[in-house]
């Protein structure tokens, strides 16, 4: 499997929560995400590092792979009453619903899902061009573990 497909799963599991769709969840696009002036809340994926490794207990012929996915997860905060604390209850219910789903919803070869808020909760000026506007940021990392058997042909 490949790196899109553990972020597509992922995305998938995010948009089961109701204030989540395609309209708000996005894949490394700043701009889209935060560029619409009515948009309460967003989640954008990025890549985070990953790494794989030969499995010498078992089938010799298996791999692990570690993929990790930023998930940053933003509130509006146009408006004096905004806090962060929105930000983080949007991210506590992300991991909540991840937690849920520690394959993904079955995606192939997916084992686990480890899944964590990684800092605390920043606000800032995010989005792009004239279309800049005051979000609040939480970060989540996501570490996907598969196992691939590897098949070697003569």
């Amino acid at each position: 499997m490949a790196y899109t497909d553990v972020e597509s799963a992922l995305s998938t599991v995010i948009q089961k929560l109701a204030n989540y769709s395609s309209t708000n969840v996005f894949v490394d696009d700043y701009q889209q995400a935060l560029s619409s002036g009515n948009a309460a809340r967003a989640v954008i994926l990025t890549r985070g590092p990953s790494e794989s490794r030969k499995l010498t207990m078992g089938n010799p012929h298996n791999v692990e792979n570690i993929w990790t996915v930023m998930v940053e997860v933003f509130t509006s905060a146009k408006r004096r009453s905004d806090q962060a604390s929105q930000v983080v209850a949007e991210a506590e219910a992300i991991v909540a619903e991840v937690r849920k789903w520690p394959n993904l919803d079955n995606t192939s070869n997916v084992i686990t899902v480890d899944i964590d808020i990684f800092d605390e909760p920043e606000m800032g000026d995010f989005g792009g061009g004239r279309a800049r506007s005051k979000w609040w940021r939480q970060v989540v990392e996501v570490l996907v573990v598969e196992i691939v058997s590897i098949t070697r042909s003569e």
